[in-house]
């Protein structure tokens, strides 16, 4: 049970840290470009995939094949696990924005998914959170 209310609590805390960075980025970027990178990628999603799968890949799909990667093997690759921490949080934010501005939008939810996954070493939980993270994030879509 306490395990499930430390990834509750990162779930919330990830997704408050990203959405005070989705403001400061909108605030700081100028609006335009912002509406345009995002409505390509929205329309090239769009485009062929039925909604309801991009809603399951988004909150179950991506989230099993990401963590696998950025956590599961990537820490298997370096002996010092601190530098293990760092690369993994810079590479899936990287990849996720192509180093452009929106780096510092998605850098919070890296930093809690790795987290989670550095301080009890078990992909499940990494997942369970960044799948929740997702989850959260399409819900207030959703609505909004």
């Amino acid at each position: 049970m306490q395990n499930l209310l430390w990834l509750l609590g990162f779930v919330i805390v990830g997704y408050i840290l990203g959405n005070i960075a989705h403001y400061l980025y909108l605030r700081f970027v100028p609006a335009l470009d912002t509406i345009v990178e995002n409505e390509a990628t929205n329309n090239f999603v769009d485009s062929f995939l039925p909604t309801w799968f991009v809603y399951i890949l988004m909150v179950v799909i991506a989230p099993i094949y990401e963590e696998l990667m950025f956590r599961e093997y990537f820490y298997r690759f370096f002996s010092h696990k601190w530098l293990a921490y760092i690369l993994s949080i810079l590479l899936f934010t990287l990849i996720h924005t192509r180093l452009t501005w929106s780096f510092f939008e998605y850098l919070p939810m890296s930093v809690i998914v790795t987290s989670t996954f550095h301080r009890y070493k078990r992909v499940s939980d990494s997942i369970i959170v960044h799948g929740g993270y997702n989850l959260m994030v399409l819900i207030f879509h959703i609505i909004i």
